[in-house]
């Protein structure tokens, strides 16, 4: 006899060596024993996890003629009589095993209606049809057997197999009883490695086992063929030919778990560097790099395991190797995991359809470790909750507070400036120079009501003989202009810096001459009154706001302003572009996040303005 496959070799035979599957094991021996077989069975399931296998083991029950009983109790064919052994070989008559996909007409199912009315030979119970890849037979077929499936002769029994069950009619599942085998676990799969490495006499390590086991991603005889390939390619059979972890690797261009730990912890590390290095070393090796992203999304799943569950190894199945790594990681932040997590499934799907994956899968993952790492809004204000619940953040301004007064400004870039005495009913102080600008300046328009009799004051001194060192309101000499003419003002005393510190004061100062200018020169200069706004006065300058940049009209217009005025002023403009926000969010949500105090005092914080809204 030639050489014979594992997974055909080693095909379980009694419900006992079928792993994994206990819930449909157990369910079959309890209707044989209790007289309870239905007339039509469905098994469903992904590939290798013993669909056909269970109903070949069940047709064997059914026609055993002496069975025997397992270590719990349950019946077993003794497979060792004539017809277990027909069965098993594929050659008893009353067992029939049908393949769906080549026999899926018409014809084919006529051939079954009538081979039903012959009752089974050599004194056995049942005529067992067993029709493998179900779903591959056509509608027309289906209907061609719904009434012998419906009402089936006593001595006749279908045993169906399907790997996608939506495929098969709703009216012919429901005259079935289904069973859904899942798939089989690692330490499972493992074991039965085991158990055929001992009686093939084949050296291997655990982790080369566990490799394989995962690679057949819970199917047993998917693990069983890849372990008969190792065995070609290695030997197995001395010390030299043992079956490493790096030869399954080597052959069926896998991620060991040393490998997806290091690229995981660059991720988590926000290191670009060793990401980097880490895509191009598996690149190199020829991995499958589509493989690697899910084997990469799965390992940091197993990360997040560990970090949320009391006993993480009840859920995830891994060496104590592994597990040693993934305490580690583990420690890491919770949050930067999830968000990894997220953003890879996000994009799962786009590897399978591009054509260059390695580009694909380098642009992917930096793009997702850079957003994991980003600071987020949520992390912002739970930072400040936490800073305030420490007491650290008490004159965080709330409400429509300001975040910080002019004032304070003043009081922080240059030396306060007192404010001049104010005047009495008839006169009219001339305000001193400052060292420090800006210093309050007396209105410049000429509109100055004055009472009919004059105070008696000092002399007053010349306008033009003024010291360089600043005065003071005590000792600022008073003048008393002419009833009809307004004083001259003095000469401004030269500044000592350059920057110029925000006053109150003067900001009011030049609002209300600029609305003076305007009132004045009436409707000359209705275009001036929408084009901008009035935020400072420095000397004979006047600093005009605009949202944006003011046409040659307008500025020409403006100069004309400024020049009529006596003494002449220069005015300029200050060009403030707002942000433009972005349309991600709804109405109401821009409403809730404008309105509410809290991101109204991360404002005034921090001195930015609300652009987006999302969420």
């Amino acid at each position: 006899m030639g050489y014979q496959v594992l997974a055909r070799k080693w095909r379980p035979q009694r419900f006992a060596d079928v792993l994994g599957q206990s819930h449909i094991t157990r369910t079959l021996q309890n209707a044989i024993e209790q007289d309870r077989v239905g007339h039509g069975y469905l098994f469903v399931g992904p590939r290798g996890i013993g669909k056909t296998t269970s109903a070949r083991i069940f047709a064997k029950a059914l026609n055993c003629p002496t069975p025997i009983r397992d270590g719990e109790g349950g019946l077993e064919p003794c497979c060792t009589c004539h017809t277990c052994q027909e069965i098993a070989a594929g050659s008893c008559l009353d067992v029939l095993e049908i393949d769906g996909a080549s026999h899926n007409k018409v014809d084919d199912i006529r051939e079954i209606r009538e081979g039903v009315q012959y009752t089974p030979t050599n004194g056995r119970k049942y005529k067992i049809y067993i029709i493998d890849e179900v779903h591959m037979l056509t509608a027309q077929a289906w209907n061609a057997l719904l009434k012998t499936l419906e009402e089936p002769p006593p001595h006749v029994k279908f045993l169906f197999a399907t790997t996608e069950a939506h495929k098969v009619l709703a009216t012919i599942v429901s005259r079935c009883q289904r069973f859904d085998l899942k798939p089989i676990e690692v330490p499972t799969i493992v074991g039965r490695l085991h158990q055929i490495a001992e009686e093939e006499k084949v050296l291997v390590d655990e982790e080369a086992l566990t490799l394989i086991a995962r690679a057949a991603e819970g199917g047993m005889r998917d693990a069983q063929s890849i372990f008969d390939q190792m065995i070609s390619f290695c030997g197995g059979t001395n010390e030299e030919q043992r079956i490493h972890q790096n030869d399954v690797v080597e052959v069926f261009g896998l991620s060991s778990s040393s490998e997806l730990n290091h690229l995981t912890r660059a991720m988590i590390s926000n290191d670009a560097v060793e990401l980097l290095d880490a895509v191009h070393a598996l690149a190199d090796k020829g991995r499958d790099l589509e493989r690697m992203y899910t084997d990469v999304l799965g390992y940091l799943r197993n990360i997040m395991v560990f970090q949320l569950s009391k006993e993480p190894t009840r859920i995830v199945d891994v060496s104590e190797t592994e597990r040693v790594q993934l305490v580690a990681l583990a420690q890491s932040s919770a949050s930067i995991v999830q968000r990894l997590i997220d953003g890879l499934m996000d994009d799962d799907g786009g590897v399978r359809m591009t054509l260059n994956k390695r580009l694909y899968i380098e642009a992917t993952f930096l793009r997702v470790m850079r957003d994991a790492h980003a600071v987020r809004v949520d992390d912002l204000l739970a930072k400040l909750r936490e800073l305030e619940a420490n007491g650290r953040l008490n004159d965080l301004p709330r409400g429509n507070e300001p975040a910080i007064q002019v004032s304070q400004i003043a009081q922080i870039h240059a030396p306060l400036v007192q404010p001049p005495p104010p005047p009495t009913a008839t006169a009219v102080v001339a305000q001193p120079m400052a060292a420090a600008p800006p210093a309050p300046v007396p209105p410049r328009f000429p509109a100055v009501d004055q009472t009919p009799e004059p105070i008696a004051a000092e002399p007053p001194q010349q306008p033009e003989i003024i010291t360089a060192a600043p005065l003071t309101p005590e000792t600022a000499p008073v003048a008393v202009p002419e009833p009809s003419t307004p004083p001259e003002q003095p000469a401004p005393a030269p500044p000592t810096h350059t920057e110029t510190p925000v006053s109150l004061q003067a900001v009011r100062t030049a609002h209300e001459l600029w609305a003076h200018l305007l009132s004045v020169h009436g409707e000359s200069v209705a275009a001036l009154r929408d084009a901008g706004t009035a935020i400072g006065l420095e000397q004979d300058t006047l600093l005009l706001s605009a949202t944006a940049e003011p046409s040659q009209a307008i500025r020409q217009k403006a100069a004309e302003v400024g020049s009529a005025h006596t003494p002449p002023l220069t005015i300029n403009w200050q060009v403030d572009i707002p942000l433009k926000r972005k349309k991600t969010a709804s109405s109401e949500a821009w409403e809730a996040a404008e309105g509410s105090e809290f991101v109204q005092s991360l404002c005034d914080l921090f001195g930015g303005k609300v652009v987006d809204v999302r969420g």
